[in-house]
């Protein structure tokens, strides 16, 4: 198989390493991210009587769930991947040069409007950074 210039012939040790990355994923989601969240919810299920250590704990923990969950579901998704390439018979070649991926980019953006896009996730982000501001700002009052 020619991925991006180079040769990867079918292996079972390329099947294996590709099984290996899904189970990792599985595991990183449905074991450590699954566990932290029962942390999570139990702290912030009532943080006002919680002492502010735990709820700091409680922080960390919700970034480790979001990492963990996010870190399988992408291993799961690369491995699968993986075994779809080295099960298909021909692969297509990768792009030669930087004017066919910029034709590529250009047809796939064409359909959206820019703005709009950026708008949007300009909301999402002032959303996501109002929340984390007034989690901080309750965390700091608890504390005072």
């Amino acid at each position: 198989m020619n991925f991006f210039g180079k040769e990867h012939p079918f292996s079972l040790r390329n099947v294996q390493f590709a099984l290996q990355r899904i189970l990792w994923g599985f595991l990183k989601k449905l074991v450590i991210a699954d566990r932290a969240a029962q942390v999570v919810t139990y702290i912030f299920g009532s943080y006002d009587s919680q002492a502010w250590f735990v709820v700091l704990f409680g922080l960390f923990m919700y970034a480790v769930e979001l990492y963990a969950d996010f870190a399988g579901g992408m291993d799961i998704a690369l491995g699968v991947s993986e075994l779809a390439a080295l099960m298909q018979k021909n692969s297509p070649p990768p792009p030669d040069s930087a004017e066919t991926l910029a034709k590529i980019a250009a047809t796939l953006t064409t359909n959206y409007d820019a703005d709009r896009l950026t708008k949007a996730y300009m909301g999402l982000f002032k959303t996501i950074c109002y929340g984390i501001l007034r989690l901080c700002l309750s965390v700091r009052a608890y504390i005072m």
